[in-house]
C-alpha cells in the first residue's frame, strides 16, 4: 500500500503509514475501540485522517488484524 501511495507522494505515503501504525498501537491497548464490523465476529478500526479501515477480531485475548482496506474498496463476504 505504501508503495502505491509513494507513486504520487513519498511524503503522503510516510504520513499514512504513520497514522496506520499509530492507530494499531492504540488498538493494542484498547481492542474494543473499533466499531462492530460488517462481517460477523469482527470489528473495524477507522484510521483517523485517512480513507483506510482495518477489520480485526479479538480471539482469546489475541488481536488479529485481518487487512487494511480503502473505504471505497469492495469487501469480501467472509474474512
Amino acid at each position: 500500500m505504501r508503495k502505491h501511495i509513494e507513486k504520487n507522494s513519498e511524503q503522503n505515503a510516510a504520513l499514512v503509514a504513520k497514522r496506520i501504525l499509530t492507530a494499531v498501537d492504540l488498538l493494542r491497548t484498547h481492542p474494543a475501540m473499533g466499531r462492530p464490523g460488517r462481517v460477523v465476529g469482527t470489528r473495524e478500526l477507522i484510521v483517523p485522517d485517512t480513507p483506510f479501515i482495518i477489520p480485526y477480531r479479538v480471539r482469546r485475548e489475541r488481536l488479529e488484524l485481518i487487512a487494511v482496506f480503502h473505504g471505497r474498496q469492495s469487501w469480501p463476504v467472509k474474512m
